[in-house]
């Protein structure tokens, strides 16, 4: 996933780079690092945003696309990264 992918799955889904890292359990200036192509994410990393585009895609809708992403962000605040990545690929919508 390019730089500009990153930014435009960010975007996407109306997160700043600081709720887009809590997702991704990273700090905002790791994504911030990733945008401006300083960083590649790890393959982890690279793995989940694929999936998340990939469930956006399915979605068919902006509101629903930024309520599931607003869920992931709520579950990452609340039980840390191992929740929102079962949420992403454990098939949860």
């Amino acid at each position: 996933m390019s730089p500009s992918e990153i930014r435009a799955l960010r975007k996407r889904v109306d997160l700043n780079q600081t709720d887009f890292g809590e997702v991704l359990g990273v700090a905002q200036m790791t994504v911030s690092d990733w945008e401006n192509g300083a960083t590649r994410p790890s393959q982890t990393h690279l793995a989940a945003m694929y999936q998340w585009r990939e469930r956006l895609d399915e979605m068919g809708s902006k509101e629903k696309e930024v309520d599931w992403t607003r869920k992931l962000l709520r579950s990452a605040t609340q039980a840390g990264i191992l929740a929102v990545l079962l949420r992403i690929f454990g098939g949860s919508r």
